[in-house]
């Protein structure tokens, strides 16, 4: 079958493709008894690409065509791989017509809306928004740096978290070969390991990006479908005002929400107040749970925390929720910030939510034209 197919459908697989990259690694066993030599690598064929991790001798070098029997499709975090191991047989293929490395390699380059947690040699170019560094000491005492920022294309936004002496300038244009994707609050974020996997761009793809202003418009049921994202906007209906919105209290230690007053990592806690909105949003088509921080939900509120804090203190926490709800149920909002999604559905991080101010004429021409609706 096509590796895009084998990627779907998981379990046993066989599939020809050209060797993009193979590499060895070492696999430490988790119980301490040692280590394990493996192949990590990817192939491809016009259909796509997939990684490979093979668990035994893999002496097809990059360019080399070949024929996988018996190889098994499972996924590493959120990112399909071929597990080649005793009972897999490679062989080599012979086919003239099978696409060459370098249109295969053309068509390997990804861009942040494709990133997913576990994927490994991603090739890639960003516009770096900001850069910085820090120095932490590891579980043994010894001091690292890392190097980190925003970084955005014309599909969104990512960090960058870099192991190595990087220093990009804010604005810098830079091209990943051989990048992996590890996720970080919820979202796929890049990772170098080397200098040798980026460069700095003499010349930008596309023009460049305005930080203060990007964001990807996404329909919500495509941003259910697809993975977790950064600097997305979407749109929908607010349909519910869930429990928890108003004042909470975290646990100062971990941050976690206390459930009369007990952490579950910490136990009893003296809680540190915070503020926090939840809705539901729905398109029509799907819906997602909405989230608001502290600094999103008093831009929206037109509150601070302690005005908050005030009011429901005067009129009560129902009486709080029921004036939200007056003021956004069943109205149509605006939201931008990022998306997380898990098998539990999706959940939208809010930065910022405008209500908007709809036109019933303009409206129903929309909907008359998605439905093919003639009169």
């Amino acid at each position: 079958m096509t590796i895009a197919r084998a990627s779907e459908v998981g379990g046993f697989v066989n599939v020809v493709g050209r060797v993009i990259s193979a590499n060895p690694d070492v696999i430490v066993r988790k119980d301490g008894s040692g280590e394990l030599n493996v192949v990590r690598g990817r192939i491809a064929d016009s259909s796509g690409s997939i990684g490979f991790l093979s668990w035994k001798e893999f002496e097809h070098e990059e360019g080399a065509l070949v024929k996988i029997v018996g190889a098994s499709v499972r996924k590493f975090r959120d990112t399909p791989e071929i597990q080649i191991n005793d009972g897999t047989v490679i062989e080599t293929y012979r086919d003239s017509s099978f696409p060459e490395v370098a249109e295969l390699a053309e068509s390997e380059k990804v861009s942040i809306s494709d990133l997913r947690d576990g994927m490994r040699d991603v090739s890639i170019t960003l516009q770096v928004e900001n850069w910085n560094q820090r120095t932490f000491e590891t579980k043994d005492g010894d001091s690292r740096v890392v190097r980190s920022g925003d970084v955005m294309d014309p599909t969104g936004r990512c960090r960058l978290t870099a192991w190595c002496e990087f220093d990009p300038k804010s604005g810098d244009t830079i091209r990943i070969e051989g990048g992996r994707v590890q996720s970080w609050q919820g979202s796929p974020d890049m990772v170098i390991d080397n200098l040798e996997q980026v460069e700095i761009l003499a010349d930008t793809p596309w023009e460049k990006i305005d930080p203060d202003n990007h964001w990807v418009d996404v329909d919500l049921d495509s941003l259910r479908k697809g993975g977790s994202r950064r600097g997305i906007s979407t749109s929908g209906v607010i349909v519910a005002i869930m429990p928890g919105s108003g004042i909470i209290e975290r646990c100062p230690e971990c941050r976690t929400i206390l459930r009369d007053g007990v952490c579950p990592e910490h136990g009893p806690q003296r809680g540190e107040e915070d503020l926090r909105l939840r809705f539901v949003l729905d398109n029509g088509v799907t819906n997602a749970n909405l989230m608001m921080f502290r600094e999103g939900s008093e831009s929206f509120l037109g509150m601070s925390m302690d005005d908050v804090k005030g009011e429901i203190s005067s009129i009560g926490e129902e009486a709080f929720v029921s004036n939200l709800r007056n003021r956004v149920l069943s109205r149509k909002v605006a939201v931008h910030g990022r998306c997380v999604v898990d098998d539990r559905g999706a959940m939208v991080f809010a930065d910022r939510m405008e209500v908007m101010e709809l036109n019933p004429a303009k409206e129903a021409e929309e909907v008359m034209q998605r439905w093919g609706v003639v009169l």
